[in-house]
């Protein structure tokens, strides 16, 4: 539909990518753990949340945690 031809992509990819973004402020504040921030932003299961943070940005919440506190990102 029109949200496809306005932004290049499907409603839920959108989302998704928004969610997955928020996901990655929330575990830079560090103030939450992984299911908590899974939780907070709807997903039904830290494991699917996963799967799609793993698909936006490349690399597991953890690794991404991993990655802050070894000062990579």
């Amino acid at each position: 539909g029109l949200f496809k031809k306005a932004y290049n992509k499907n409603l839920m990819d959108y989302i998704n990518e928004v969610k997955v973004r928020r996901a990655q402020e929330l575990i830079r504040e560090g103030k939450y753990r992984i299911y908590e921030i899974s939780y907070m932003l709807g997903f039904e299961n830290a494991y699917y949340f996963t799967r799609v943070f793993k698909r936006y940005a490349g690399m597991t919440p953890s690794d991404y945690q991993r990655q802050l506190r070894c000062g990579g990102a």
